[in-house]
């Protein structure tokens, strides 16, 4: 080694040794800090022509959904194949297409799946 170059080193090191420092104190000054709280409430925002759902228009679901007739089930046309793990056994099914189902109000509400690949 060149003399002066291990002082340089001990310097470069000293340097990074003090900023490694420093950070450490900011972020312990951060940490610190004191919680400010919620934020404070405010009115919502919504988008023009929203209706709520008990104003009498076309709102959302009132209660669980319930289905009321398994056998207005509708399935896919195409049926699937599903082969074990060990390729000994192999089952074909159809997929379910779409479901119905009544809410608390007596509204139907049909639910229409796509069919899996």
């Amino acid at each position: 080694m060149v003399e002066g170059t291990n002082k340089k080193l001990v310097k470069d090191i000293a340097a990074a040794l003090t900023t490694q420092r420093q950070d450490d104190l900011r972020v312990k000054a951060f940490r610190l800090s004191r919680s400010r709280g919620a934020i404070p409430a405010t009115l919502g925002v919504g988008f023009e022509g929203a209706t709520a759902a008990d104003s009498g228009g076309s709102g959302g679901i009132e209660g669980d959904m319930t289905e009321e007739n398994a056998g207005t089930r509708t399935f896919h046309k195409t049926p699937r194949q599903i082969t074990s793990t060990d390729g000994v056994f192999e089952i074909e099914i159809r997929d379910l297409e779409s479901i119905q189902f009544a809410d608390d109000a007596g509204a139907i509400t049909v639910f229409v799946l796509a069919q899996p690949s």
